[in-house]
């Protein structure tokens, strides 16, 4: 599978970025390891550290916290949609 490192991307971006953390917690995954949450949490919360200190280095980057899961596109489209309409209004309009 290839991938794209994202760290390595935005650093290349001139123009205005949004970038979302999403803060509720991951859902239960019936069947996994018992030590997935915890993991789940680590890794959220140094993904969190990593992007706050990437947008203090750059600052045409934006990181915005919303209580949302990762499916926030659809379980949230209201509020994703009124941040980035914020967004856009402060900086593309």
């Amino acid at each position: 599978m290839d991938e794209t490192d994202l760290f390595a991307l935005y650093p290349r971006v001139t123009g205005s970025l949004l970038v979302y953390i999403l803060t509720a917690p991951a859902a239960p995954v019936p069947g996994g390891p018992p030590w997935l949450p915890k993991f789940l949490e680590c890794f959220a919360s140094g993904l969190s550290r990593d992007l706050q200190a990437l947008a203090h280095r750059q600052p045409n980057i934006e990181v915005e916290l919303l209580e949302a899961p990762h499916l926030a596109p659809l379980t949230h489209p209201r509020a994703l949609a009124q941040h980035i309409n914020s967004f856009l209004d402060a900086h593309m309009r």
